[in-house]
């Protein structure tokens, strides 16, 4: 029997009740001639025009405008409009609810929920955009602001984008390029700790905040975090779980949202040990060639510094011939200990060209623990790719293994150049820049499409594209939500109750630790008082101890003492999406994969969603994905996790980076 699992992506189903839309509310279209929106479109975050429910723009120069059941025309609107944009060609139309764009429509009563009480978060529509934050995301002195805007595109995918906001005290700090900062809307803090518009009288204040990070400050939001409700809360997925709360409250009776899903037939799994043999390799390799260390600060501390990290490859590889040099070796792998950055360069693209040169390794003291065995792993993988592009051969990966019978290319696009990388069946391989003799003319046009992040060749000539269109993988946060909700945290239970329930705990101990600690902590109980579950929990701190109270309260209740989801059970029904590698095949000639984490354990915290790949196969060949999993089954690229696309691609972007100066 196959086992089928469920994809749910980030692109909304909608159902939307048109006459009852139609009956409570009236929508306009408002365009111009010109090409912008004068003054910041400021009329969208001014309060003086009291009828409008909800504005927002679907272009630069046309916008959507929401309103109650007949309290306003077509002709005030013009002229209230003008009020704050000027005497510009200004065009409204009436149109019906079923004549406005599915992913506008969704939008505009999102923005109604900035006049609603919603906690414990707040959402601010500002500028025609929807920004929802936690109150604790508010900086110390409302300095600054990191919040969620949410979105629909065209295609009706859900977006939740992490953002900042920042005061112009910090202007100074802030780089401006594309907009100068008169062209930000500034806005203030209302007693309710919701943003507004300053007025035109307040411009410039330092206080005023605009939507701008300070360099390297950008606004981060972690994906999901189930280590308890308060840090579910403050992820995305906690908010989408509020958010589909709020919609089913506030909007059932106008529409329903629901998200696409695809069945998986055949989901692949990877086990750690599957994918770390590289692993092997780098042990050997490090112990035949040896390491150099170079010491380019010389100061007081460089030298401590080298020697700490001397001793930290000796205990990771204790035979290692690893020493202190003055220049470069011919035969070790090379690492260069540098200063930070900026001392060479102000950016960091300069940084990497003066320390790309073939086979040796910068280092930085900021940017590198000598104590962590995980980063060293990574920075000796780093130096090899470097040392195998020196020599046009991979030794990470065993290529000979896989059996190929001829050549495999894999292409990328670098800055409008495109480079392959050719991989002969012995390993051995070459880098061209001549990608459209290798594509053809008809294959070379789909490659320069600017949703294909790569292509590939197998050993057969079949080609197949990898493509962002945009797509997400979502776990089930509406079950992960309700798991958070339906612990009971504040019944209250007597001593008879107790002593059955830690009876059955300890018979389910089988380790004798955890019987100890089981033990331990009932001795803490005063049995003379009742306790609520929240006080009971707080007693056991192990979290092997708080599972196993868990399971026994869930047996006698059917209800959660404490949601744990990192066991077996949650972790393949509450988070199927952000493990191993799932594919869904659409048609023969096109399908979905994503990758996640290793199906070895789930992490508590996940910073960033699972991007959903396309691949399709050109010239009607078949889908290589099985192929494409052996390559991305490697988590040397990611150190940790499973790539998003062939590992070749690692040594291409090496690559780029070691041609960037002469590309320049």
């Amino acid at each position: 029997m196959k086992q089928t699992k469920k994809i749910m992506t980030n692109e909304l189903l909608a159902k939307f009740n048109y006459a009852k839309i139609n009956q409570d509310y009236d929508f306009y279209i408002g365009s111009t001639e010109q090409s912008k929106i004068a003054m910041n479109a400021e009329f969208l975050d001014f309060n003086d025009l009291e009828k409008i429910n909800a504005l927002v723009f679907a272009t630069p120069i046309q916008w959507v405008i929401m309103t109650k059941k007949a309290q306003v025309t077509c002709q005030e609107l013009v002229k209230n409009t003008q009020l704050f944009v000027g005497p510009l060609n200004i065009s409204i139309t009436q149109k019906q609810a079923q004549e406005i764009e599915k992913n506008i429509l969704i939008q505009l009563f999102l923005s109604t929920l900035s006049q609603k009480i919603t906690q414990p978060y707040i959402y601010n529509n500002l500028s025609g955009k929807i920004f929802v934050y936690h109150p604790s995301w508010i900086i110390k002195n409302n300095v600054s602001l990191d919040c969620l805007q949410i979105s629909v595109d065209t295609q009706m995918y859900l977006h939740l984008d992490a953002c900042k906001f920042t005061t112009l005290r910090y202007k100074n700090k802030m780089v401006f390029t594309k907009h100068a900062l008169t062209d930000y809307p500034q806005y203030e803090w209302t007693k309710q700790r919701h943003l507004c518009r300053v007025k035109q009288s307040n411009q410039g204040r330092t206080t005023n905040l605009i939507q701008k990070a300070i360099k390297g400050k950008q606004g981060k939001i972690a994906f999901l975090d189930i280590a308890s409700q308060q840090t579910f809360e403050k992820t995305k997925m906690g908010i989408l779980y509020n958010l589909f709360l709020l919609i089913d409250k506030e909007f059932n009776q106008y529409f329903k949202l629901s998200f696409k899903s695809y069945q998986n037939l055949n989901p692949l799994h990877y086990q750690l040990y599957e994918i770390t043999t590289w692993k092997d390799a780098l042990a050997r390799k490090v112990l035949e060639k040896g390491v150099a260390l170079l010491d380019l600060v010389q100061n007081s501390d460089s030298q401590t510094y080298l020697q700490e990290l001397m001793k930290a490859l000796q205990r990771l590889y204790p035979s290692v011939d690893c020493i202190l040099a003055k220049k470069t070796s011919n035969k070790r792998l090379n690492l260069r200990y540098v200063h930070n950055r900026e001392v060479y360069h102000p950016d960091s693209e300069g940084y990497e060209i003066k320390f790309a040169s073939q086979g040796v390794h910068p280092l930085t003291q900021a940017d590198f623990d000598v104590s962590a065995k995980a980063t060293i792993e990574t920075l000796l993988k780093d130096m090899i790719v470097k040392e195998d592009l020196n020599n046009n051969r991979l030794t990470l990966i065993d290529w000979q293994s896989f059996g190929f019978k001829d050549d495999w290319w894999f292409m990328l696009q670098a800055e409008r150049k495109h480079y392959a990388m050719i991989i002969h069946p012995d390993g051995t391989f070459e880098i061209t820049s001549d990608c459209a003799r290798l594509l053809g003319t008809k294959v070379y046009a789909e490659f320069l499409n600017p949703e294909v992040l790569c292509a590939f060749k197998d050993d057969l000539g079949n080609i197949n594209l990898i493509k962002d269109v945009g797509l997400q993988a979502l776990p089930d946060f509406n079950a992960l939500g309700k798991l958070f909700d339906e612990a009971v945290m504040s019944n209250e239970i007597n001593s008879t109750w107790l002593n059955n329930f830690f009876k059955r705990c300890l018979d389910l101990a089988s380790d004798d630790n955890i019987r100890q600690e089981i033990l331990a902590n009932i001795q803490e109980i005063d049995y003379n008082q009742e306790y609520t579950i929240k006080e009971l929990v707080r007693i056991f701190n192990k979290a092997e101890v708080r599972q196993i109270l868990s399971k026994v309260f869930y047996e006698q209740t059917e209800k959660y003492l404490y949601p744990y989801l990192r066991d077996q059970i949650g972790r393949t029904t509450k988070n199927k999406e952000l493990i191993d590698i799932e594919y869904i095949q659409v048609s023969m000639t096109k399908g979905y994969y994503c990758i996640g984490v290793v199906g070895g354990g789930l992490r508590t915290r996940v910073t960033q969603a699972n991007i959903i790949r396309e691949i399709t196969a050109i010239n009607n060949g078949p889908l290589l994905v099985e192929k494409l999993f052996n390559f991305t089954g490697m988590e040397f690229v990611r150190f940790g996790m499973l790539t998003v696309i062939p590992f070749p691609f690692k040594y291409l972007c090496e690559y780029f980076i070691q041609k960037r100066k002469e590309l320049k």
